[in-house]
């Protein structure tokens, strides 16, 4: 049994170090370059997305709850990029944040 396990450890860690970093930067360059490029703006689906955040998480008691009658671009804690869609969530700790999803 140990003669196995040994065998295993040497097929799983015996791997080409400069393999490895290749198919990592390939993956860093795909998602750093290429994928952008993929990924469209909507705007309709990330407010929707947010609605429902808000509903999910207790919004209407939070500290300050999201105004949902006003564009998600200003509501607190919402970054938007320059076409407009969600770039950042980043609420405060003591926003009195509830619920799951």
């Amino acid at each position: 049994m140990k003669e196995q396990r040994n065998s295993f450890e040497r097929h799983i860690f015996n791997f080409d170090k400069r393999q490895l970093m290749k198919h990592i930067i390939i993956i860093i360059i795909y998602l750093s370059i290429i994928n952008p490029l993929y990924s469209q703006c909507d705007r309709m689906q990330d407010s929707l997305s947010l609605v429902e955040f808000f509903n999910n998480f207790n919004g209407p008691n939070w500290q300050e709850p999201w105004p949902l009658d006003q564009p998600f671009s200003q509501w607190e804690g919402i970054e938007v990029s320059v076409e407009g869609c969600i770039k950042k969530i980043a609420l405060p700790i003591d926003s009195n944040i509830s619920g799951g999803l």
